[in-house]
């Protein structure tokens, strides 16, 4: 299991009340918007949700077990992933733009690191696959 499929495992086994599905989807939507504009940062998205930053990362925590920092990546990565599948024509580094990444090199390395593959490799993989 890669770092990624580890990190995505450990959210679907959070118990989802209607405060934490509420608070993960501000986030989610405040990390949405900030990829737009580069690397959502915990300063960036405690702003986005009017709180501290301090008070975002005990949320995090305490709603999901995980560090704000994985939680954040994982979210990139999901659409990152996302992007890859629907739109293979878009370039890897078009795609890291997107997600935030501040250039092809940082996303490659980022990417390979969670799921053992660079960007290249998960697109020559999907579409052997889609051939099959």
């Amino acid at each position: 299991m890669n770092r990624y499929e580890q990190l995505k495992s450990k959210l679907a086994s959070v118990p989802m009340d209607s405060e934490t599905e509420e608070f993960l989807s501000r986030v989610e939507d405040a990390v949405r918007q900030l990829m737009r504009e580069g690397a959502p940062t915990i300063n960036a998205i405690a702003s986005r949700l009017c709180i501290t930053p301090s008070k975002f990362r005990r949320d995090v925590r305490s709603y999901l077990d995980l560090t704000p920092s994985d939680y954040i990546m994982l979210l990139r990565l999901r659409r990152a992933l996302q992007m890859l599948d629907y739109y293979p024509r878009y370039s890897v580094a078009h795609v890291a733009e997107m997600c935030g990444f501040f250039d092809h090199a940082h996303f490659t390395h980022t990417f390979t690191d969670y799921f053992g593959l660079t960007p290249t490799q998960y697109i020559a993989k999907i579409r052997s696959e889609s051939r099959k």
